[in-house]
């Protein structure tokens, strides 16, 4: 039940990206209002949210969602396989893959925002 779910889920959230993607291309879109935190924290928090979109869009489509399964939803390999229709060995390369990525990505990112 979890892995047909969660194949739906992947289909919305992904038309839905594709959607927002184009809008925002077509006008300005203004950030949601949020409970006012102080403002370090709200520009840490959009560094982090703008870093990690960033990242995203560098990823292929399967290394994304099994990135954003695995990582941010908290899913285990096995779950993610079963829900992508995907062997074990090739989800568990994905992953491998994207952290790799993701860990170079930041390396980058940190040692950029050190010569500033």
């Amino acid at each position: 039940m979890k892995s047909w779910l969660f194949g739906i889920a992947r289909r919305v959230a992904s038309h839905h990206r594709r959607s927002t993607t184009r809008a925002e291309r077509r006008q300005k879109v203004a950030p949601p209002p949020n409970a006012t935190p102080c403002p370090e924290d709200q520009a840490a928090r959009r560094q982090a949210a703008q870093f990690l979109a960033s990242f995203l869009e560098t990823l292929d489509d399967t290394k994304r969602e099994v990135f954003v399964a695995c990582c941010v939803e908290g899913m285990t390999v096995p779950e993610v396989a079963v829900a992508t229709d995907a062997k074990l060995p090739a989800v568990y390369s994905r992953l491998r893959a994207a952290k790799a990525k993701f860990e170079a990505a930041m390396q980058d990112h940190l040692a950029a925002e050190g010569t500033r």
